[in-house]
């Protein structure tokens, strides 16, 4: 029987210089999250990691577009097979939506995880960039009795205050043409998605959380800023 997650630390233990810094740049609004597939993989929800995801979907996505991949040097990742349907709008609504169809984004429950940050920005302590596609930020926002409107396009940006919000710049999964998958996407993402998330880096306290690996489109700002 599944007994639920490891306990990590007692409670009664003092928290460590670091994480009372990030508490005390919270209190004070100065306190930013990026979160990573790492988030939504925690029990009990065990939505899949980018690799996972490739494995499920790599060979329905290639028998379906067979004209599209050289059998010689086959897809790698979930950002090449992005890149080979890449190009035309209805490939990739087609690829999109079996993506989407391949976990449960929008069904699995919510984790402690989600909760926390759910209560950070309804709180307005935590301003909040997802790369995840799920919705469980939300629907566990809804469990705490509270509402999370995401960004996840530039019309969105247009409307939503970005400081104490809860941003999705890699798409929505109840969305499926905002997805971002491809290679050429992740490089140069759109325009409010760059410069929003780069105008953070360096002037607040930048947290990553369950993040594997840092878009290009902002590594470089965070290199220059230290």
């Amino acid at each position: 029987m599944d007994s639920g997650p490891p306990i990590l630390c007692s409670a009664a233990e003092a928290p460590s210089a670091r994480l009372r810094g990030f508490a005390e740049r919270g209190f004070a609004g100065k306190l930013d999250l990026y979160l990573g597939a790492g988030v939504s993989n925690g029990w009990p929800t065990g939505l899949p990691l980018g690799r996972d995801l490739f494995d499920r979907v790599r060979y329905a996505v290639m028998a379906e577009f067979p004209e599209q991949f050289d059998p010689e040097n086959p897809p790698a990742s979930l950002e090449d097979l992005g890149s080979a349907i890449g190009g035309d709008p209805v490939r990739e609504t087609r690829f999109n939506r079996l993506l989407i169809e391949a976990a449960e984004f929008t069904t699995e429950e919510p984790n402690y995880a989600h909760r926390a940050v759910a209560l950070l920005v309804l709180l307005g302590l935590s301003t909040v960039v997802s790369a995840n596609w799920d919705d469980c930020v939300e629907r566990a926002a809804v469990e705490l009795r509270g509402k999370i409107t995401p960004t996840v396009t530039a019309n969105d940006r247009r409307k939503l205050k970005w400081h104490q919000g809860f941003h999705k710049v890699h798409g929505c999964a109840n969305y499926e043409d905002s997805l971002l998958v491809s290679k050429e996407a992740l490089k140069e993402p759109p325009d409010w998605v760059a410069k929003a998330v780069g105008a953070d880096i360096g002037t607040e306290t930048l947290v990553f959380v369950g993040l594997a690996t840092v878009g290009d489109y902002h590594r470089g700002r965070l290199l220059s800023s230290g």
